[in-house]
């Protein structure tokens, strides 16, 4: 994928339209919908995209996976969340979703190659309305993404062919699934706990030798921190540390 490719991708998952993101970057639709076909964008560009989608610039301008998101983790919605303001109108709704359908078979499958996931954590239960897919990446990072079940096929669909490849997969049907951004981080940060029996390096640390370089979420609850939005996500948001300082820290505010 170029630069073009995530810019696109990015701006579907998240629902927005490329007048939107025109508005943002100060530029008209033409001249947005030419940088989605560039495989090189300008930082000034980049600077100002990053930031709309909580990325790292440098995940955003070169593929660098080494960090994507701003704050570690990822949480997208199926269908997004913006789409909620056409629901009212069923033709223009039904178009937006078969819209994201297609465009999810074209990019979604890239977009995990890109990312190297090879883990995948397939959450629901039958008694609610959505299921939760967590993918742990290098790093301590998370891609969330919750749907709606009757919507899970569009999902399903994108992802088949590459969990065929994939070194993992686990499908838990025990656990009750909100849509709500702190839960998921919540629900997700509580189960890889669970997985890892309280080993602060979490699901993925087998996969590297150099443990001093990674934190996964789980580290979060052997700190004692709460998961409210107010502290877990506020942490999340505004601290900008390396990822092998994150424990010292989260340790020494759990302490205070």
């Amino acid at each position: 994928m170029h630069a073009g490719n995530r810019l696109k991708l990015f701006r579907i998952l998240y629902g927005y339209t490329q007048q939107e993101l025109a508005s943002a970057g100060n530029i008209t639709q033409r001249s947005y919908g030419q940088l989605e076909n560039k495989p090189k964008i300008g930082n000034n560009y980049i600077d100002i995209y990053s930031e709309v989608f909580g990325l790292s610039a440098d995940y955003l301008g070169t593929g660098n996976t080494d960090t994507i998101f701003s704050n570690h983790i990822g949480i997208f919605h199926v269908p997004p969340k913006r789409f909620d303001k056409y629901r009212d109108d069923r033709s223009v709704f039904v178009r937006k979703i078969n819209e994201f359908q297609n465009f999810c078979d074209e990019y979604l499958p890239s977009f995990f190659s890109e990312v190297k996931a090879k883990n995948y954590y397939i959450l629901n239960n039958n008694k609610t309305g959505y299921m939760l897919y967590v993918l742990p990446l290098v790093y301590d990072q998370l891609i969330c993404i919750c749907s709606e079940r009757k919507y899970c096929q569009i999902l399903n669909k994108s992802i088949e062919p590459v969990l065929n490849k994939a070194d993992k997969v686990d499908i838990d049907t025990d656990l009750d699934i909100s849509s709500a951004d702190p839960e998921i981080v919540e629900i997700a940060v509580s189960y890889f706990d669970g997985l890892c029996k309280g080993c602060v390096h979490g699901p993925v640390c087998n996969k590297f030798k150099d443990e001093d370089v990674l934190v996964s979420p789980s580290a979060l609850v052997v700190c004692n921190l709460s998961l409210e939005e107010n502290n877990l996500i506020k942490y999340i948001r505004e601290n900008s540390i390396p990822p092998h300082k994150a424990i010292d820290c989260l340790k020494a505010n759990a302490l205070t």
